[in-house]
């Protein structure tokens, strides 16, 4: 995990001294990570927006995936994605090809250039094109 990485509360409440109650932490919520301090034994991480310092076994990042889009995205709606995904064919050999997804809706949409974005949904991050 990094710094702007997206998390998930799993609802985890096992720590060292050191970190921060988790009752202000809603399980099966998405924070955004804004800085992480690596300790001897235990990780702790700093969400944005919520005070305190957490026990990083308590989060699962969310995967990220590289995806085009014919409209731009927008908060509360769903978003239609040709996502870009990994598979082995018959051969085993390993190609990139695009499926079309309709993500949960979206919750963050961040600006990372002209008509690309970064996407957060319930489950997943997607870096945007829209074409």
């Amino acid at each position: 995990m990094n710094n702007s990485t997206y998390v998930k509360y799993n609802g985890g409440t096992d720590s060292y001294i050191g970190c921060s109650n988790p009752s202000a932490l809603v399980k099966g919520e998405v924070y955004r990570m804004v800085d992480v301090e690596v300790h001897d034994y235990q990780t702790n991480i700093i969400l944005e927006g919520v005070e305190g310092k957490f026990n990083s076994v308590w989060f699962n990042p969310l995967p990220t995936y590289l995806g085009f889009a014919e409209k731009h995205p927008q908060v509360g709606r769903t978003l239609h994605v040709e996502r870009m995904q990994r598979v082995k064919d018959y051969k085993g050999i390993t190609r990139v090809i695009p499926n079309s997804y309709y993500t949960t809706p979206v919750r963050v949409v961040e600006i990372l250039g002209p008509a690309t974005y970064k996407v957060v949904t319930n489950n997943t991050v997607y870096i945007v094109q829209v074409l």
